[in-house]
């Protein structure tokens, strides 16, 4: 809505009585390389778009009488800003935050499952038009803080989601807005921070996972890698079937019926990547064959989904000399439920009994 390059909101378009308006867009001028004002240029003013006023940080006004004199006061925290909401309606309702740097070093206890909270209507409950989570010890909350226009935007945990004294918090995801609405696509933007209590400073922990977590979910026990192709000549060994050995970054472990081998799921870092591979050792980064990159599949908590992705990029064997494609190898499911492997059965166990003392999911 433009009238004389005044964005107004009002009852009628036709009628200059409105309570909120945007400063003066006539005359705009911006800075140049060396600091100058200059007269804006249309691809950089504010006034082709209303979701682009606040780039030059002035800040909306709003008419009210509650002002001593009555009158225009600015509004620092008003923005406005394009919304999804088909995107909104998708974003998971529950997560799972898990590390294995910093975070797990200095805030363990902020780790495991968080679900969206519920209001008293009995609603999702949200602020700033995104959820708010609720960690499953009942203690912190996940969720979504606006500092205000040009000031910054922010997901984080703390005790309460009213307040921003955090200690994990997202990096400032103002300017991506098609990432902003769920908080599982902050990965496409950049790593957490967390505050280090110990030298009292923000740090960087690249190990830090936010992903939507189904605990109803399961995973076959035993299965079967396959190929016909490179892998059964350069890395024939690896080959056969595999059973559930433990857990590591959320995922099951398999390790070889009768080679030492496993096959498990690497997570690289933020914005490095997301594997399951082979290796000789679980713990080791070193790996004889990898999926293609998983960091971005919302399918990637069981090994067999693998076979969705590699049908588009396949597998890669590592040969003496170089990583070669396989498009034959496929990782299938054997037997889905195994009532004799013992490890299983002992993993189990001790993954209940921890859940029911701490009320949290195991974090491995």
């Amino acid at each position: 809505l433009l009238d004389s390059l005044l964005q107004e909101v009002s009852d009628n378009i036709d009628q200059w009585r409105h309570g909120i308006e945007s400063p003066n867009l006539a005359r705009e001028v911006r800075q140049d390389e060396d600091g100058n004002n200059v007269a804006c240029k249309e691809e950089f003013c504010g006034n082709r778009c209303v979701t682009q006023v606040n780039r030059n940080r002035v800040p909306f006004t709003v008419w009210t009488k509650l002002h001593r004199n009555w009158g225009w006061v600015r509004d620092t925290k008003l923005r406005v800003q394009c919304y999804d909401e088909k995107k909104a309606s998708e974003c998971c309702t529950s997560l799972r935050i898990r590390s294995s740097g910093l975070t797990s070093a200095f805030h363990y206890n902020k780790l495991g499952v968080y679900n969206v909270a519920i209001n008293f209507q009995n609603r999702n409950l949200t602020e700033n038009e995104r959820f708010v989570f609720n960690h499953e010890n009942g203690r912190y909350m996940l969720y979504f803080w606006d500092w205000g226009p040009n000031a910054g935007m922010n997901w984080m945990i703390s005790e309460d989601y009213l307040d921003n004294e955090r200690s994990l918090e997202s990096l400032n995801i103002e300017e991506f807005p098609e990432h902003s609405v769920c908080v599982e696509d902050i990965h496409r933007i950049g790593p957490f921070r967390v505050w280090n209590t110990a030298d009292r400073a923000w740090q960087t922990d690249w190990n830090l996972r936010v992903e939507c977590y189904n605990k109803t979910l399961d995973c076959c026990d035993k299965v079967g890698v396959r190929s016909t192709q490179t892998a059964l000549f350069v890395q024939p060994d690896l080959l056969g079937e595999y059973s559930f050995y433990t857990g590591f970054n959320g995922r099951s472990v398999y390790k070889h019926s009768d080679e030492d081998f496993y096959l498990y799921f690497r997570d690289w870092g933020t914005g490095q990547g997301e594997n399951w591979v082979i290796g000789a050792n679980y713990t080791s980064k070193e790996v004889l064959v990898s999926s293609p990159n998983l960091e971005h599949y919302a399918d990637n908590t069981c090994v067999t989904d693998t076979s969705k992705i590699s049908l588009i990029h396949p597998f890669l064997v590592k040969s003496s000399e170089e990583w070669l494609e396989d498009r034959t190898l496929k990782i299938e499911c054997v037997q889905f439920f195994d009532p004799n492997n013992r490890r299983l059965a002992e993993f189990l166990e001790d993954r209940r009994r921890f859940e029911n003392d701490e009320n949290v999911v195991h974090n491995i």
